[in-house]
């Protein structure tokens, strides 16, 4: 349903309606890909792995409009509204906020070490930085490349 509310029913043109169904469809993904690991064990999702599956909701939901900035064109000529078109400044600064807020949450949620804390918080506050400082086509295309690569391991489950 979601597929076919973002392809046909026009809903990839709003930022809000997008961000909501990219969410979905990560989750979907996600929680596919546990049912298949779990195959020959009970296929029910456990707390973490609904936790997880929540979590990188969450983050797709807030974050994913940095996939925006690098097809700016495409998405005007297509008719879209999205945060990089109706709001290029605050977007690109709302958008570093929410990556370096994830940044230091997720660790924490995920009672990861210091030194894997730390790491991700560097990489996170540094494809912030990128965001807000690099602002072609090009350059944009590269921070969404590591914007990728930073949520990754979101969901991974660092435990006591």
């Amino acid at each position: 349903m979601a597929f076919l509310a973002y392809n046909e029913f026009g809903l990839s043109e709003h930022w809000l309606s997008k961000n909501l169904l990219n969410a979905i469809g990560y989750a979907a993904f996600e929680v596919g890909a546990v049912v298949v690991a779990l195959s020959g064990e009970e296929k029910q999702l456990d707390y973490y792995a609904v936790k997880a599956v929540t979590i990188s909701s969450l983050l797709i939901f807030t974050t994913i409009q940095s996939q925006d900035f690098k097809d700016e064109e495409g998405d005007r000529a297509c008719g879209r509204k999205t945060v990089a078109i109706l709001y290029p400044k605050v977007g690109r600064i709302s958008l570093s906020i929410l990556i370096t807020a994830w940044a230091i949450v997720l660790p924490v949620i995920w009672h990861a070490p210091v030194l894997v804390s730390l790491l991700f918080l560097l990489m996170g506050v540094g494809i912030a930085v990128r965001f807000l400082a690099l602002r072609d086509t090009a350059s944009d295309r590269s921070s969404f490349m590591a914007y990728n690569v930073s949520i990754r391991d979101s969901s991974s489950q660092f435990k006591n």
